[in-house]
């Protein structure tokens, strides 16, 4: 059985959480409201499969915490909580080895999604967060990410990565490309299998985050109305 771990200095938030995912899930769940009372050696004891941290408007050491989380289990997976929507904020924790983020106030299914989501291995960020995050990478901040060359895609993939990152659809891809529209979404499926995503936003950010395409091309997505997004790293 799986094992999920949720870290909180709210009982009465643990409480609410634990009892809806033990109503949809059959994980086994556990949790803690300490961040400092040996933190670290019961997560080293019970090894979870997926950790759930809230990190709070003073979340440096809460974001200190899920580093050393990673670090002291590599393939563990952490789905973040956040109180607050800053740029800062929610940069530290794309950066943290997060797989997720939620804003708290999200109706109870998406927390259920995310959660699904993540202990299966994809990334899981709503979309309020996926705008903070292209929009930091648009405007020529100092960790700017820039196109490398890579084996795992080919020449022809990588130019479909990029001009899938600029939003051109199918058929506006076939044209620039000289390429049938039908070819196109070949590739595109192929990505989507490759990369281990859900979607288009995905694969956007999927580049993103191993330096695929330089992000000052990429224009602040439009979100669509879909309470959330989920794509794999």
């Amino acid at each position: 059985m799986k094992k999920l771990l949720i870290i909180d200095d709210i009982p009465l938030f643990i409480a609410g959480l634990t009892y809806y995912l033990e109503q949809h899930t059959d994980y086994e769940i556990h949790s803690v409201d300490d961040f400092y009372g040996g933190l670290l050696a019961k997560v080293s004891e019970l090894e979870p499969d997926l950790v759930i941290v809230n990190v709070t408007t003073t979340g440096q050491l809460n974001i200190e915490l899920i580093k050393s989380i990673v670090k002291l289990i590599p393939a563990v997976r952490i789905l973040a909580i956040s109180d607050f929507r800053l740029k800062e904020g929610t940069m530290n924790i794309f950066k943290s080895g997060c797989k997720g983020l939620l804003f708290k106030g999200e109706q109870a299914e998406v927390y259920l999604r995310a959660v699904q989501a993540v202990m299966e291995g994809d990334d899981f960020y709503t979309p309020d967060a996926v705008k903070i995050i292209l929009d930091h990478f648009s405007k020529g901040n100092p960790d700017n990410l820039k196109i490398r060359q890579t084996h795992q895609f080919s020449v022809r993939e990588l130019e479909i990565i990029r001009l899938i990152c600029r939003q051109l659809t199918a058929k506006e891809i076939g044209n620039e490309l000289f390429i049938s529209e039908k070819t196109v979404d070949f590739h595109r499926q192929k990505l989507v299998e490759r990369m281990g995503v859900r979607n288009m936003s995905g694969i956007i950010l999927y580049a993103i985050k191993n330096k695929l395409v330089d992000v000052e091309t990429i224009p602040l997505m439009e979100v669509s109305n879909e309470k959330s997004l989920s794509f794999n790293s």
